[in-house]
């Protein structure tokens, strides 16, 4: 556990929510009707993903939040949903003499733009090497590159180096998966038309293949199936006093994985993974704006769509942010607050951050825990592993302060049909939400700006935004 200084404690003693603003019955109201059957899974698109959204902004409404989007409470983004064409797909490598054609049985395609590649000298490199090379030795070139046997270090530098390539426009990138390929998304993605261009990129699950030392490529794409998709972010805004025009940010998101395709049971309801995050974003809003002052700086409340689909909803708000992020001094942001048992054990009266050490948010929090009998814990095994994995990641990428709270990290039915509502643990929930409600009221109200830590050379590149 985390212990703050006595004389730090004391500064904060007098800004705690009272307890009874934050119920369990509240939270088990949200939590039941987002991860109910009636909204399938909330996909991204989808008309239970719309439901929710609708949902949420009722909430906001009845609280007189001041809507922040551009169409009241939301924020609207229209992305096009593109599906893989595999019409006339072709690709082969040819290697010291010898020539692979390899099926499109034996690849992973993600949605590309039209392809026609004949005899390209491949450029080769390992996935370390990729994410270290230069722009210039990405830029435009055919690349073949070993994808080495997944875990979520290898899944977070293989997201980031496609982010970077998204950006690098390649010929071509074929990955040979020498373990476990990434997971499929059934052949389409989500993207900003504006934002996000496609990728000519293909998976190879032939590991026989890694030991290639160069290759010359013959490639066919057609290009993608698109059909529009309008999604929303839902933001409403508390107002504050003499530091309004800064802001803290309190985020979550609200999607999930929508439908089965078989079986007695093809929801995915989504109830811990995230519905309680959401559940949690809703009370604190509610328990900030019953206070009798306001906070001193704003308060904006945010949900995401499409973070299942690669934090998309939070990296959209990044692109077009509502408010100034150089004016957001800190997002915290909600995932899996319901839910104690972990798979390491019960995780009660007790909240993990990632990223524990990379700011002193952690010391406003642990106040917060102090103040309100919850503590805040370092996991050494997940916290910095998991800090990439939900919707902070955008906005630290941005240089703003920015952490997910969770009760666990990983729990049976992570991703399973069996996330239902009546799994989780409401009476801890409400002490965790009211915690992270007070740790919001004092990063609100304190003077100082949380900043990252300089003496940490994992936050390098959040504070040092290009």
């Amino acid at each position: 556990m985390y212990r703050l200084s006595p004389l730090l404690l004391i500064s904060f003693a007098q800004a705690q929510l009272p307890p009874g603003l934050v119920t369990a019955d509240a939270l088990k109201a949200h939590v039941s009707f987002l991860a109910s059957d009636a909204l399938e899974g909330r996909n991204s698109p989808s008309k239970g993903l719309d439901i929710a959204a609708e949902y949420i902004a009722s909430r906001f409404r009845a609280l007189g939040l001041k809507p922040l989007g551009d169409d009241g409470y939301f924020q609207t983004a229209d992305w096009t949903r593109s599906q893989v064409n595999p019409e006339g797909f072709q690709l082969t490598l040819e290697a010291s003499g010898k020539k692979y054609e390899i099926p499109y049985s034996q690849v992973i395609l993600e949605p590309a733009p039209k392809t026609a590649l004949a005899g390209v000298t491949m450029t080769r490199l390992t996935l370390e090497q990729a994410s270290q090379a230069s722009d210039d030795t990405l830029r435009g070139q055919a690349l073949l590159i070993n994808l080495p046997p997944l875990d979520r270090p290898v899944m977070q530098r293989y997201a980031a180096l496609r982010r970077r390539l998204l950006k690098l426009a390649p010929t071509a990138v074929v990955l040979i998966a020498e373990g476990q390929a990434p997971p499929s998304r059934g052949g389409a993605t989500l993207r900003s038309v504006a934002d996000t261009p496609l990728l000519p990129a293909v998976i190879i699950r032939q590991p026989e293949l890694a030991s290639l030392t160069e290759a010359k490529l013959t490639l066919n794409l057609a290009p993608a199936l698109e059909t529009p998709a309008k999604m929303r972010n839902v933001a409403a805004l508390l107002e504050g006093e003499d530091l309004r025009d800064q802001a803290v940010l309190v985020s979550a998101h609200y999607d999930h994985l929508g439908l089965a395709t078989s079986g007695p049971d093809t929801v995915y309801n989504g109830a811990n993974d995230n519905a309680s995050g959401v559940a949690g974003v809703l009370e604190v809003a509610a328990a900030l704006a019953k206070l009798p002052a306001k906070p001193r700086r704003s308060v904006l409340f945010l949900t995401f769509f499409a973070e299942e689909k690669g934090l998309l909803g939070a990296r959209h708000y990044t692109l077009h942010p509502l408010l100034p992020l150089a004016q957001t001094v800190a997002n915290l942001n909600f995932e899996q607050l319901g839910r104690t048992d972990s798979s390491e054990g019960p995780n009660l009266d007790m909240v993990n951050l990632t990223g524990f050490d990379f700011s002193n948010l952690k010391d406003t929090l642990a106040a917060a825990g102090a103040l309100t009998g919850v503590r805040l814990v370092k996991n050494e095994k997940s916290s910095d592993a998991f800090f990439g994995a939900s919707d902070n990641q955008p906005f630290a990428d941005r240089c703003v302060v920015a952490h997910t709270a969770s009760v666990t990290y990983e729990f049976p039915d992570y991703h399973q049909l069996g996330d239902e509502w009546r799994k989780l643990d409401y009476d801890n929930m409400a002490k965790v939400v009211r915690m992270l409600g007070t740790g919001v009221l004092l990063l609100a109200n304190q003077q100082t700006r949380p900043a990252y830590d300089a003496e940490n050379s994992a936050t390098a590149n959040y504070r040092n935004c290009r």
